[in-house]
Formats: structure tokens, C-alpha cells, sequence
């Protein structure tokens, strides 16, 4: 996935980018749909979710997939209190 984002990013010239920037509206709509819109849908969804302890674990955390199974233990014990 990585690989083909970069791919089409490199692709673009400096002006196909600068472009869809000049149309204001376009711009706001975006940054209201990332920064108002999407928060709150997902904080409606986690209201209906129910809050069980292994829900609010991998709610509070977005990637613990690096950690030790030490670590990864001790936080989900912290988690629980």
C-alpha cells in the first residue's frame, strides 16, 4: 500500500498538487470532514460500543503491536484499574 501511495505521489507534478489547494471550499470541506466530522461519528460509535475493559484497551490504544508480551501484559493490567 505503501509502495503504490508513493508511486502516485511521484507521479504528480508540483502543480497537480497546488492545484485542488487553490479551491478554498474544497479545502475547508476536507479539513471539517478530517477534524470534525470523523471525531464524531467514531465518538458516536464508541457510545454504542459496550465499555468492557478489552473495548476500552484497544480504544485508548491505535498500535500495540510492537510491544513485548512482557509490556504488552503490564499495560493491560494498568488498563484494568
Amino acid at each position: 500500500m505503501v509502495d503504490s501511495m508513493l508511486a502516485l505521489g511521484l507521479s504528480l507534478m508540483v502543480a497537480q498538487i497546488i492545484q485542488p489547494l487553490k479551491n478554498a471550499r474544497m479545502v475547508i470541506l476536507a479539513l471539517g470532514a478530517n477534524f470534525i466530522l470523523v471525531p464524531a461519528l467514531l465518538f458516536g460509535i464508541t457510545a454504542l460500543i459496550p465499555d468492557s475493559v478489552e473495548t476500552r484497551i484497544d480504544l485508548e490504544d491505535d498500535d500495540i503491536s510492537h510491544l513485548e508480551p512482557e509490556e504488552l501484559k503490564y499495560h493491560r493490567i494498568m488498563a484494568r484499574q
